[in-house]
């Protein structure tokens, strides 16, 4: 058996700057893929509690359509009027 897993394991788990590892959560092409490296353990979850709105965000605008538009009508303190985009 090789060393890489079980290096890669405790970088995650322990070791892991929390810098780079929310940079790795960044770097994840769907929410989906974020949420099941948050679920690997406790130190990487604890970063994206930490950080989630941000990785959302930046995941969010290249994930959903019309993402610019569902911010404003979200923040928006009057109904929006409904535009193609």
């Amino acid at each position: 058996m090789s060393m890489q897993p079980k290096l890669a394991t405790m970088f995650l788990s322990k070791s892991g700057p929390p810098e780079i590892i929310a940079r790795i959560l960044l770097n994840c092409d769907t929410l989906t893929d974020v949420l099941a490296l948050t679920s690997t353990c406790k130190h990487v979850h604890m970063i994206w509690i930490e950080n989630s709105s941000t990785i959302i965000h930046h995941i969010a605008k290249s994930t959903i359509r019309c993402f610019k538009e569902a911010v404003m009508a979200v923040n928006s303190p009057t109904p929006l009027i409904r535009k193609q985009c």
